[in-house]
């Protein structure tokens, strides 16, 4: 037999209460809701008590509709579709502009690796290939290396603690100090290069993405021929600088090169303790 497997009866309940009361504006009883879910009204009940309590769902004059921290969910949601689709746009910009393969990349903290989300390849017949999806270690990268930069100090020196730093190409760093004292570098100057280390032949060039609050979405990357990286390395830094600043101030960040200055300062005054 196939098809999706059933869910637990207690979450198709819970899935179904809340897909039957968004769709009626007016709000649903007890009862009313006990009918359409084929549930005993004693069951529901208990269900529904901890829902109201924690605002996924009110409880007005006998009726029961969708409660603010749903909404709270609607919005983040719609946040973040929105996110991805400027995030887009900006790739876009930045492969055109810079005529490089232009790369949105997050950090997983779980797994101790950063993730390609979004790529953009150059349409250059000398190009550097990799699909979204692909997953690379921080330490060697110069994406890895930028979100590694802006963690709190204590979550980089536990990564740096449990991680064995083994030579991905001949070029890798693997020296503590020397990868410590980059990650200041990085954190100052906002900017992240790094030739040979994750891919032989290889450049990356990235910079941070921030949201509004100062939270860091992710950064956008530039990978390109190493020869090709380190010979246009000052116009490929100011195209980024320009393109990731822009995209930043669309996703509700007020003041880049302030938050720059001031998560480093952050970061570093946290180190000094």
């Amino acid at each position: 037999m196939t098809g999706k497997p059933e869910a637990p009866r207690s979450i198709g309940r819970l899935i179904g209460t809340f897909e039957i009361i968004a769709v009626n504006e007016n709000g649903l009883t007890l009862a009313q809701l006990a009918e359409k879910l084929e549930s005993p009204k004693s069951s529901l009940l208990t269900m529904l008590r901890p829902l109201v309590q924690q605002d996924y769902l009110s409880h007005e004059n006998g009726r029961y509709f969708l409660g603010p921290a749903v909404f709270g969910w609607a919005s983040k949601i719609l946040a973040n579709s929105r996110s991805a689709e400027v995030i887009r746009d900006y790739l876009a910009r930045l492969r055109d502009a810079s005529g490089e393969t232009a790369i949105f990349v997050t950090l997983d903290r779980n797994n101790d690796v950063i993730d390609y989300v979004e790529v953009f390849e150059s349409t250059q017949a000398i190009r550097y290939c990799v699909q979204a999806g692909v997953t690379r270690p921080l330490y060697p990268s110069a994406a890895g290396q930028l979100m590694l930069a802006f963690q709190e100090p204590g979550w980089q020196s536990a990564y740096l603690d449990r991680t064995p730093l083994k030579r991905v190409t001949e070029a890798t760093v693997v020296d503590r100090s020397r990868i410590e004292a980059r990650l200041i570098e990085i954190r100052r100057s906002g900017i992240s290069f790094s030739v040979d280390g994750a891919v032989s032949g290889a450049a990356g060039l990235a910079a941070p993405v921030f949201r509004g609050g100062g939270t860091l979405a992710g950064c956008l990357l530039l990978g390109a021929p190493s020869n090709r990286a380190v010979r246009n390395r000052a116009a490929l830094e100011k195209t980024l600088g320009r393109i990731v600043r822009e995209t930043s101030i669309a996703l509700g960040c007020q003041d880049y090169d302030t938050l720059i200055r001031e998560k480093s300062a952050e970061i570093e005054a946290s180190a000094s303790r």
